[in-house]
Order: C-alpha cells, then structure tokens, then sequence
C-alpha cells in the first residue's frame, strides 16, 4: 500500500495542485486509515462498506470531532476514486458511506474596539513594526487566509488601484484593499522591505527579519505576541481576524454573497454561518434597502437610526423624511412622484410613518409677522403685547432650538452607538 499512497499524494500534488497544507491533511489521513488496516489485518483491496463505517466509528471513540471524521472520509473516498481510475480495484467501498453531520460553529470574532487595539500595537518606528502594522491591516482588510497572505508576491499587490490577487492553487481572485491597509502596505514597502530583503530576486511580500519569505507560523507568532502586549483576553489567531472581518461586513449592510466573494468560499454554504451576525433591525433596514428602487436609493444621502425605532433620511435635495424602519421601502419608492408637489424641500419634513403627510417649518421671523398681523386686524394693540410677543417668541425659540440640539444629539448618539461598524467600515472601503 505504500507505494499507492506515494502515488496518490503526487497525484493531488501534480494533477490536482493542492496547497502543501491541504496535501499535508490528506498524508496524515490516509497513514493513519493504513495503520488501522494493519492493526486490523485487512487488505486495503478487500476492505468493505462495514469496515470503512468501523474505522468512522474508532475515530469517534478516540475523541475525533465530526469535521476532522468528515475529512478522513473524504480523503479515503478520494484514494479509492484514485484506485478504481488506475484499475486497482473495481468498486469504491465509500461510495454509500454517508459523512457525518457536522454542526457549523460560531465563529469566535473580535469587537471592533479589540480589532483597532490589536491593529494599534505594532510600533512603527522600526522595520518590524512598519511590516507588523502593513501585515495586521491587510489580514483584517482582505479577509485572506494565512496561506493566501503568505503566498502573495510582491507583483500580486496593485497599488494604484488598491486591490491584491490571491493565486493559492488555481483559484484567483482579486480582492479590494481598504485605506487604511493600503496606507500601511505603501509605507512597509517604500522602508520596510527593501531593507528586510538580501536578494532582490525574492519576490514575496512580506519577508521575515532574515529575508525570506515569512512562514504561516511566523505570522501566528506575531499575532500571538500583539494581542498579549494588547492585553486582550480572548485566543487570537488569523482565522479570527477573518472571521471578525466578515462580521463586521455583515453589520455594516455586506450582503452574504458579497461577503462570499470577499472570503473566496467556492459554497455560500460556508458563509451562511455569518448570518446569524445580523441584528433583526439591521436585517430589516438591509431588507428594505434591497428593496428600493435604484434612482430612489441613489437619491439619498444619509440615514440615522432614532431612538423611538424609526428612521431619519436625508435625501440629496435636502428633504428630510421619517419613515418606518420595519416597511420604509414600499412608501419610499414613490419618492419622485411625491417630490414633484414639495415647493420647499429645505424646509419641510416629509412623515411617511402613518400615511404620508408634509410637517412645514417656518421661520421665527415669519411666525412673528403672523401673530403682528393678526392682533393688527382685530384692532388690538400689538405694541400693548410686545413684551408678550417677545416672551413667547423668545420661549418658543428655545424650544424649537431645543428640539434641533435634541435631533443633533440623537444623531450624535447614533454615530457613537455605531463607530465601531463605521470604523470597520472604513477599513474595508468595500
């Protein structure tokens, strides 16, 4: 048999171009699936359906989790596909094996306040801290695997147009760069690297303090020694800074099929996981957004989250409308046809929570005319109410400001329950 696993490896290394990581998986697998088969004194072209669900079932007695028996399986059936295309032998005894169920995990993802203090700690004053700093942000930016970071040269790297192309094994990708990454990567590649490399025929991108190319362990090293120096209690690794990445897509309005793209899963299967991320209110805001028409959603400018559960629009032409978070889209879609009837659009509210209606504000001065014109046609004095006048104008000038600083306020408060998203946000450029 050791001569058909010699063959079967560099089968998958030349014909299928698997990454030395993945090929290192299915070596292990498969040694350990023949010592099984040794212990058991069974021929491995002899073996049947039973004795493959047998070996499911020893490894689950040895404590293996359902995904690491998935995978087990998985290289097993491959090795006897392998076997049948090379005539060895007839019938594949996995073909009716089923895979064990494997429940997706939560992923484990940092806080956007622990993702700016881990991606703070690096000290840029030295050649390992412009590189630390450059390799931090661009993990979280690109929501790379290690292995992708790692293989990158120094050509897959666009920075004019801000955007890196991952080779690993066939698949490529061009993944977009965030500022704050790009900012980092220019400035380790203008000091950093060109003093870090020996050779200048060494085309990888990030090199460790000797030269060469740095190592997946290296760069799990790194991260290890930040998040201590950070004081962070949670384990950090690269996957987490990937899965923290895609969370915060998500919780700043990514769609999963974009987020699918950005992380390169070949299956949403795989990013489904990160739906559960999404608050009901950001799903119900992300709904109705979908849902707009696009010469309306183009149309606006901002949106604010109040207090009382509804929403706050700005639109280019300074129209501030209210809505309702939960069915904002159906109303809202009749925008350009509504719009055509509003005179003032600086100056009104249009109220699209029950009904539709337009809420006028005049001006103070215009106000007080009114109230002038009014006493002067009743043949009242208006000089006897000055003072009146003055009081109330002066009290309902308070209050109307009162109501601007407490608009202004909810704003403020809403930019500050979300600056960790809009941080991320801005990270991403996405």
């Amino acid at each position: 048999m050791d001569k058909e696993i010699r063959q079967f490896l560099e089968f998958l290394q030349m014909d299928k171009k698997l990454s030395d990581n993945t090929l290192q998986s299915y070596r292990r697998d498969i040694l350990q699936f023949e010592r099984y088969l040794n212990d058991k004194k069974i021929n491995y072209t002899e073996i049947t359906e039973e004795n493959i669900e047998e070996y499911m079932e020893y490894l689950k007695s040895v404590g293996k989790k359902s995904s690491t028996i998935s995978r087990s399986l998985a290289t097993i059936r491959s090795f006897y596909q392998y076997l049948i295309k090379n005539k060895k032998i007839e019938t594949n005894p996995t073909s009716k094996v089923p895979s064990p169920k494997i429940e997706k995990r939560v992923p484990s993802v940092l806080t956007s306040e622990e993702v700016e203090l881990l991606l703070d700690q690096p000290n840029e004053v030295d050649l390992k801290g412009i590189r630390d700093k450059a390799m931090l942000e661009f993990a979280y930016a690109t929501g790379m695997k290690v292995t992708e970071i790692m293989n990158l040269n120094i050509d897959d790297v666009d920075l004019k147009n801000a955007t890196a192309t991952s080779r690993v094994s066939k698949k490529v990708r061009v993944v977009p760069i965030g500022q704050y990454s790009l900012r980092a990567l220019k400035e380790y590649i203008k000091k950093a690297r060109p003093i870090l490399i020996k050779d200048e025929s060494n085309k990888a991108l990030f090199v460790n303090l000797n030269g060469s190319r740095l190592t997946r362990q290296g760069f799990w090293k790194i991260i290890k020694y930040y998040k201590e120096q950070a004081h962070i209690s949670k384990d950090i690794t690269p996957y987490i800074l990937r899965h923290s990445f895609a969370t915060h897509l998500l919780q700043n309005g990514a769609d999963l099929k974009a987020i699918q793209v950005m992380l390169g899963h070949s299956d949403i299967s795989s990013t489904q996981v990160y739906a559960q991320f999404q608050t009901p209110e950001l799903k119900e805001v992300y709904k109705n957004l979908l849902e707009l028409k696009q010469e309306v959603l183009i149309q606006i400018s901002e949106i604010i989250s109040e207090d009382d559960g509804n929403l706050t629009i700005y639109m280019n032409d300074g129209q501030k409308i209210k809505v309702s978070r939960a069915n904002f889209a159906q109303k809202l879609n009749y925008y350009d046809e509504i719009s055509k009837y509003i005179d003032d659009k600086k100056n009104t509210t249009l109220n699209l929570i029950n009904g539709a209606y337009l809420e006028t504000s005049k001006s103070e001065k215009q106000r007080i005319q009114n109230i002038k014109n009014l006493l002067a046609k009743n043949s009242v004095d208006a000089s006897n109410d000055k003072e009146k006048t003055t009081s109330e104008s002066q009290n309902k000038e308070d209050n109307s400001s009162s109501d601007k600083n407490t608009t202004q306020n909810r704003a403020i408060n809403s930019q500050n329950n979300n600056q960790a998203s809009t941080q991320a946000n801005k990270r991403k450029n996405t």
